[in-house]
């Protein structure tokens, strides 16, 4: 049902992401995700189920992306203390992370994720940290990464389309 939900907002948000009536759907989005994002919380409980930890990801993500600061702000504290290597980052939660950090602009994150992408041994890590990159919205760093993935060779061909869609869901790519 989550999924659904949030399938459709974005596919609304999408259409008014450049319109004055952006703030009026964020607002709505933000009420609608609310109680789930305080029901799942940014941490597991105990015996929690495969689904409530997959579930918190995609929330997560997207109530920031709606407007949370709050969820900004601990995703980027999370970020910050996992590469740091003070606590590592749950797994389960790293889309969301890598995502909002990436969302955030900031030169120095975007190249930390790009550091992470070229050390991850597992697929499944790359194409997330891919999925991230693409998030940016600054000019600059989104010509950069178009550099990064045609012609830095870092870049597998078949993961080049995982770039291009993440770019591709936002106003700015």
């Amino acid at each position: 049902v989550w999924s659904a939900v949030l399938e459709t907002l974005a596919e609304v948000h999408g259409l008014v992401e450049e319109t004055a009536d952006r703030p009026r759907l964020e607002k709505f989005a933000l009420k609608i995700l609310g109680r789930i994002a305080g029901i799942v919380r940014h941490h597991e409980a105990p015996n929690e189920s495969h689904t409530n930890q997959l579930l918190r990801d995609v929330i997560l993500d997207a109530y920031e992306l709606y407007g949370s600061q709050a969820t900004t702000e601990w995703a980027l504290d999370v970020f910050r203390n996992h590469i740091s290597g003070w606590k590592p980052l749950n797994p389960n939660l790293r889309g969301a992370v890598y995502n909002i950090v990436a969302r955030l602009n900031l030169g120095s994150l975007h190249r930390e994720l790009q550091q992470r992408y070229e050390k991850a041994e597992l697929h499944e890590e790359r194409v997330r940290l891919l999925n991230a990159l693409g998030h940016v919205s600054a000019d600059e760093m989104m010509s950069d990464l178009r550099d990064y993935t045609f012609n830095s060779g870092k870049v597998r061909t078949g993961d080049v389309p995982e770039v291009l869609s993440s770019l591709g869901s936002h106003a700015a790519g």
